[in-house]
């Protein structure tokens, strides 16, 4: 025998518990009501009945009408009265729940932001409240509204915004304006109330003690949330008067998202918004509550390029796909985990948003899955991964992906970009320079001489490890000022400052396939830095000269050399340039100065 929920039930997925649920029950076939099951075959069958050998099922329940008749109707599959998720509990394919009322909880480690996502309906900016100590433990099932036992200064909620509230600027990665990068500066911290978080949308939360209670929740780590809220209506206060007041849209309270799918319309969308309704970068909240598998995800939305970033626990993790491989620098086996959010980038080439930035987003019922199930190919063994530690801990990390077909400049549909998420602006981020880009991933055919940098607000020591380099050979890490090569291996580590650029360079070869042969590597490399500069280094002899030529073949500049590094500073456009060094050997390469 097993406990089987019924209509009256309150049922509870506990903490990090992952549930399947299938479609089943009784359809009108052929006049007749027939037992059917769409029960995926991964999932154990039900027992067998001895008696006659058929599939043991629930077929019949007891229902009690209003006025206390009681009588057998067919069993509906799967049901309940209340549904409680715990922190990290999943439910693959909610649609085919029945239920009255979702509870979600959120258990957020506090002094750090968070970007989140809501899984249910008619949440509002305003929900963000807990009990004064920090979590919500009161009894499950119970109505949630705003009293004596809550504050919203112990704790303190700070949120923030993306769509129109975020700016997006073009950055320099280093002091001599080296390479550029993309910013994304979330809003400014704002207490509205009555800002709707609606489906496929994203936030962010941070979440610290207060005081003005007197009752500090520093002993706790974590705070705990519970929605849905049942506040109907809000007011503004000051000290001495009402500021304000209103009433909240609760129209679908207690519902996920997942409310949108039904048997007839497999699928919803979501309308995004740019920060400043111009850039390309938009943020998307996971709807489900479960994982949503990006490879599904990027499948139906087609208006986006293959990529995406993702914070999780301090780090920010890139994804990108491209020749068939998926590349990333982090741990999610591409899927985004429920009540996350993560940021996309529209194609250049895409004209599905509208004037203002608006894009739709399309989410479908097979884009569900469990977390830690695989959901994507990804590859590491065509990656160098490069780890920037602190010394209390903080990392960032960045991939190197040898690709023969790939672009040594910076392509939107191979690399990934460096986004500097100002959420993490306190975390050193590492990364490597295609063309004039500064690159998370960076897929490229040519390995010498990539330069390598770390950007951060402060001037600290940061440690680099390397990993990944089984199919790399003779892999060195070349300190420019210094004029000294490091050699490679598994697990070596290389103490750099942040803040720096234009100084660290990695070479190195990929080792050849069965029918792949080894690349030669130029000993005269030739790129730009963005900011009208270009950078000519030599590897072995000095160099002699170089030369600048227009795209009319024009000489406009020549300039005799004496080091292994020679720089150029020239007004913005595109040219050629040749380097020779004291040996005779000539290298030429165009350029883009921007």
């Amino acid at each position: 025998p097993g406990y089987v929920p019924m209509l009256f039930s309150k049922v509870i997925i506990p903490s990090s518990g992952k549930v399947e649920l299938y479609q089943a029950g009784f359809k009108e076939t052929d006049s007749k009501k027939r037992w059917h099951t769409n029960r995926p075959d991964h999932i154990v069958p039900p027992s067998m009945d001895e008696m006659d050998n058929h599939p043991i099922q629930y077929d019949m329940m007891v229902y009690t009408d209003d006025e206390g008749n009681m009588s057998t109707k067919p069993y509906r599959t799967p049901l309940c009265d209340h549904i409680h998720f715990e922190p990290g509990a999943e439910m693959l394919h909610a649609e085919y729940l029945q239920y009255d009322t979702a509870w979600v909880e959120y258990e957020l480690e506090k002094d750090k932001w968070h970007t989140l996502a809501s899984p249910l309906q008619a949440v509002v900016s305003g929900d963000w409240y807990t009990a004064t100590s920090g979590r919500q433990e009161t009894e499950y099932f119970k109505d949630i509204t705003f009293g004596s036992d809550y504050s919203r200064l112990d704790p303190k909620v700070y949120q923030r915004g993306w769509g129109r509230k975020a700016t997006m600027i073009k950055t320099t990665t280093g002091d001599n304006n080296s390479s550029v990068a993309v910013s994304g500066n979330w809003s400014g911290v704002y207490n509205d109330v009555n800002e709707s978080f609606t489906p496929g949308s994203g936030f962010s939360v941070k979440v610290i003690d207060g005081k003005a209670s007197g009752t500090s929740t520093a002993d706790n780590d974590k705070a705990l949330f519970r929605f849905p809220k049942s506040d109907n209506e809000y007011e503004y206060v000051t000290p001495q008067t009402k500021a304000g007041d209103g009433e909240l849209n609760r129209e679908g309270a207690g519902k996920l998202q997942s409310n949108k799918l039904t048997e007839t319309q497999t699928s919803f969308t979501a309308e995004l918004h740019p920060a400043n309704g111009t850039s390309a970068y938009y943020l998307v909240g996971n709807p489900f509550m479960t994982a949503l598998n990006m490879e599904k995800f990027f499948e139906e939305n087609t208006a986006l390029v293959k990529k995406y970033w993702y914070v999780n626990e301090d780090k920010q993790t890139a994804t990108s796909f491209a020749d068939g491989t998926w590349i990333t620098i982090g741990d999610n086996d591409i899927a985004i985990p429920p009540l996350q959010s993560f940021f996309v980038q529209k194609a250049e080439t895409s004209a599905t948003a509208t004037a203002d930035g608006k894009l739709d987003i399309t989410f479908t019922a097979d884009m569900q899955t469990l977390s830690n199930e695989t959901t994507g190919e990804t590859t590491t063994s065509n990656a160098m991964l490069l780890t920037a530690t602190t010394a209390d801990g903080r990392q960032s990390r960045v991939a190197i992906a040898y690709d023969g077909s790939a672009s040594a400049g910076y392509e939107a549909d191979e690399d990934a970009e460096l986004f500097l998420d100002s959420n993490l602006s306190d975390v050193p981020t590492v990364y490597t320079v295609a063309g004039t880009m500064a690159t998370s991933i960076n897929r490229t055919s040519e390995l010498w001489n990539i330069p390598v940098g770390v950007y951060g607000d402060d001037d600290e020591t940061v440690t680099l490890s390397f990993s990944g380099l089984n199919n790399f050979s003779g892999a060195m890490f070349y300190d420019a000022e210094k004029k000294i090569e490091t050699p490679l291996y598994e697990g070596k580590e290389i103490a750099v400052s942040a803040n720096t650029s234009g100084r660290y360079f990695i070479r190195a070869t990929a080792m050849p396939t069965a029918n792949e042969p080894v690349i030669a590597h130029k000993s005269i490399l030739i790129y730009s830095l963005g900011n009208g500069k270009a950078l000519v280094t030599s590897e072995g002899n000095p160099l002699s000269t170089v030369s600048v030529y227009n795209m009319n073949g024009a000489l406009i500049r020549q300039e005799k050399c004496s080091g292994n590094q020679h720089e150029l500073h020239l007004p913005k456009g595109v040219y050629l340039i040749v380097a020779s060094d004291s040996e005779g050997l000539q290298e030429n390469g165009k350029v883009l100065l921007r």
